[in-house]
């Protein structure tokens, strides 16, 4: 079915005497469709919704595997398990795997927060030609409030700390630069 049948169908159903408002319900809709659905002079209103695009369980074990590498290096840094120090770092510096461990889990940890985040928000919303409504509701699970603001936090300060040793190392000096 494409569009200007679907626009026929609306046009033959609606009476010049009521008030021409019908509904649809797509997920997106094109903005070519909607000048030729208000040159008609209809006036529509698109409804879209998000519903638990997740499960909180699903979430919280994909934040648990996307926390998985960072917590390992950083289990292995603070313990210095001798067969695992040996992946991460030789002669006290890191090595490749080390810190492709470390920043793959440091790019891990946003995603978590992203997944438990989305697991925990519905969403509907409303446009019409002029305006758009708007619902947004938060349903808390405490597993996923935890892995999420775990998974924040610990970015946000591993994170500040990469970037204040590039400015450092920026500004001459050297110890920073490793």
């Amino acid at each position: 079915m494409n569009w200007n049948t679907i626009i026929a169908e609306v046009k033959s159903q609606l009476s010049p005497n009521i008030i021409q408002t019908t509904q649809l319900n797509l997920a997106l809709l094109s903005q070519d469709l909607l000048e030729s659905m208000t040159s008609f002079g209809i006036i529509i209103s698109v409804l879209v919704g998000l519903q638990r695009t997740i499960s909180y369980k699903l979430a919280a074990i994909l934040g648990a595997i996307f926390c998985l590498p960072f917590a390992f290096a950083l289990t292995t840094a603070i313990t210095g398990f001798k067969p695992f120090i040996n992946l991460i770092s030789t002669n006290g510096r890191a090595t490749t795997f080390g810190l492709a461990l470390f920043y793959i889990g440091l790019i891990g940890l946003p995603f978590a927060f992203l997944v438990n985040l989305v697991s925990m928000l519905s969403v509907k919303l409303v446009f019409t030609k002029w305006s758009i409504e708007g619902k947004v509701a938060f349903h808390p699970k405490s597993i996923n409030l935890i892995i999420a603001a775990t998974g924040f936090l610990v970015a946000l300060i591993f994170g500040t700390h990469l970037i204040i040793d590039a400015i450092a190392c920026l500004h001459g000096n050297i110890s920073a630069c490793d």
